[in-house]
């Protein structure tokens, strides 16, 4: 159908696409080729990994045809509808009374912000509330203290308990 009636596809169309689920499979030559990588990757995290759909696992399903900036704000809108969402802000302000949080923050300006201008998260303390502020200067001081006393380079990784004792490891 793609391929006689490509006209079909066209956006915006007067008939708009509602993606409901993750495309399993596309068939490109019957019975001879097919892609399914969406399919297997879901597998894989939910027979492997032990994740489980609709509970720690959630696929996204989107029109392929629109800008992906749009995509990008429905994403943002339906992580934002999930559970967890609420949890994870109980959870963030909880994680910000702990001063082990800033003790590993790293050394070096690790992200950018909108402009491109580099942030280093110890030495900046703009993106903090006042109240947790010390935490971070208290940081600061350990990672001073640190560096007289080790010569090895570190790597801070992070390894955090999420929902279902699933794991969220970051690397800086």
């Amino acid at each position: 159908m793609m391929f006689r009636n490509p006209e079909i596809f066209r956006y915006p169309s007067a008939i708009p696409l509602e993606p409901r689920g993750i495309v399993d499979e596309v068939v490109i030559v019957p019975n001879l080729i097919k892609l399914d990588q969406y399919n297997r990757l879901g597998d894989y995290l939910v027979e492997d990994l032990g994740y489980e759909r609709g509970k720690d696992f959630f696929e996204f399903a989107y029109d392929w045809q629109q800008d992906v900036r749009t995509s990008a704000q429905q994403l943002g809108k339906f992580v934002e509808s999930l559970p967890f969402s609420i949890m994870g802000e109980k959870l963030r302000q909880t994680i910000l009374t702990f001063p082990s949080s800033y003790q590993i923050i790293p050394t070096y300006s690790c992200v950018a912000d909108q402009s491109g201008e580099k942030i280093n998260f110890l030495e900046d303390e703009s993106w903090l509330p006042e109240a947790y502020r010390p935490l971070l200067r208290a940081g600061r001081q350990f990672r001073k203290e640190l560096s007289k006393h080790s010569s090895v380079p570190a790597i801070s990784i992070y390894r955090f308990m999420g929902m279902g004792s699933k794991r969220l490891l970051a690397v800086f």
